[in-house]
């Protein structure tokens, strides 16, 4: 895998935006507000630059299709979605509310205080399931070793048999020379 200068793993769009940024920080002296590099003093373009070089650097780079980056050997990427609700709900902050008798305010300031105080965190995988991506590539070694060998085996066959057929005619023509010569 290309070292990164940006980034500390490796997946393929960090790779892509990792080129993309040193091609743009290279030609440019400069990155768009988004590409990293702020850490290091890099700073982001203006508009001026951006429309005379950032852009067209950009374009040119995805156009020519200068970041060569594989795909990593392996990744695990976990995707974390949010999700959240009004809690505790007013049934459930009623029945809090009924088993706690320290709080003293009105029933809807102890539920606002119930909702100010209270969370409940879920943390949980989406799916139990699993992609295994494996890239093989088409043409191995062994088929092209065994393509050439058919083809030279064809080839050499071929003309062997080739070799036989002349072999076979001269044989004939001096059997019949041979042969009418002696009559």
């Amino acid at each position: 895998m290309p070292k990164l200068r940006f980034f500390d793993t490796y997946s393929k769009s960090k790779c892509f935006l990792d080129k993309l940024t040193r091609y743009v920080v290279k030609l440019c002296k400069c990155r768009d507000w988004f590409m990293p590099g702020g850490d290091q003093g890099i700073p982001v373009c203006d508009y001026q630059t951006s429309d005379a070089c950032m852009w067209p650097a950009w374009e040119y780079f995805q156009d020519n299709k200068l970041d060569k980056c594989p795909v990593a050997c392996e990744s695990v990427e976990f995707s974390a979605q949010l999700s959240y609700a009004r809690y505790p709900a007013n049934t459930f902050a009623d029945q809090l509310l009924s088993k706690n008798r320290n709080l003293t305010g009105t029933v809807q300031e102890n539920r606002q205080y119930l909702r100010d105080n209270l969370l409940e965190l879920k943390i949980y995988y989406e799916s139990l399931t699993f992609a295994d991506v494996r890239q093989v590539p088409s043409y191995d070694l062994y088929s092209l070793l065994g393509d050439v060998g058919g083809q030279i085996g064809l080839f050499l066959g071929a003309s062997l048999l080739t070799l036989v057929e002349y072999l076979d005619l001269c044989a004939m023509v001096l059997f019949t020379k041979y042969k009418y010569r002696n009559k």
